[in-house]
């Protein structure tokens, strides 16, 4: 495996754990879900259009409506998500406990 893969890899992870750490520390507010989206948004959508620019004249209603389904489903899921993280505690390790944040 190439070293960047594996250093691409190591900061996915790392982005996914503070990315759970801010959404337990935010008690799960669905102000977080909005934002989390309006920041994915703001930052891919130039590279997504840049990419895509010669196709993009070509969609139709199908694929439009399936870019806005998955923004639904991915809206539905962090609620979800953030949910689970109302209701239970964040342990660090289930060998060492670590006082739950509260909420």
């Amino acid at each position: 495996m190439p070293l960047s893969a594996l250093a691409l890899v190591i900061a996915a992870a790392l982005l996914h754990a503070l990315w759970n750490v801010a959404a337990k520390k935010a008690c799960g507010n669905h102000h977080f879900v909005l934002m989390s989206a309006v920041l994915v948004t703001l930052v891919w959508a130039p590279a997504g259009v840049w990419v895509a620019l010669d196709e993009l004249g070509r969609w139709g209603w199908r694929e439009w409506s399936l870019v806005w389904a998955s923004g639904f489903a991915h809206l539905l899921y962090f609620n979800v998500l953030l949910k689970g993280y109302r209701v239970s505690d964040l342990r660090w390790s289930t060998r060492w406990r670590v006082a739950p944040a509260p909420c």
